[in-house]
This record gives structure tokens, sequence and C-alpha cells, in this order.
């Protein structure tokens, strides 16, 4: 019986060893955790960006469709370039400040179309 007393009273806590390897343990674990959130808060912007681009390239598409004689007349070719070089469209073909939209021919709802988009 003296020996498991004897015992009982070296052992009495946690040494500091023990402490400082469960601390790195547990600092890995918490880096783990950092990283995953990371990782997947950069996924959801990456998500909402592409979702924004076809968004806007399916409603060109749309547009493209509903002017069909402006499509047969090649109005929409102009690759790579904005027809209005950033400035707003003359004629605007869309309600605007409570006044209503210009009419526009083919051509003109093209470059509109292209410009706000």
């Amino acid at each position: 019986m003296n020996n498991t007393l004897a015992k009982l009273h070296t052992q009495r806590g946690i040494t500091l060893m023990e402490v400082l390897i469960a601390l790195l343990v547990f600092s890995i674990g918490l880096q783990g955790i950092a990283s995953l959130q990371y990782q997947a808060v950069k996924e959801n912007f990456d998500s909402a960006q592409r979702s924004q681009g076809v968004l806007a390239a399916q409603d060109l598409i749309d547009r493209i469709r509903a002017n069909m004689a402006g499509r047969a007349a090649g109005a929409y070719d102009q690759a790579d370039q904005n027809p209005c070089d950033n400035a707003e469209p003359v004629p605007y073909c869309a309600d605007k400040d409570g006044t209503d939209a210009a009419v526009c021919d083919d051509r003109e709802l093209a470059t509109f179309d292209i410009w706000e988009t």
C-alpha cells in the first residue's frame, strides 16, 4: 500500500512539457480551421464573380435575340470595342429618370445593348 501512495504523490499534475505539446496540437488545429475558412470565403467570392459574368452574358444574348434585325445587319459585331467610349450612348434607348426611352433603330439599339452590358 505504501508503494501506491508513493506513486500517487510523485505524479501530482501536468508537466510543463505536456501543456506545451497540447498547446502546439491545439494551435495547429486552429490554423487548419482558419485556412479552411479563408479558402471557403475565397471560393465563394470567385463563384459570385462567375455568376455575375454568366448573368451579364445571358442578358446580352437575350438582347441580341430580341433585336433580330440588328443581329442580321451585323450591328453586334464589334470585337473587343466599346462603341460609346465609356460615355452614355446617344440616343439613350431605355427609360431614364422618369423620361421615356428614345425611339432607336436597330443599330442604335445594338450599340446601347453593348454599352449597357
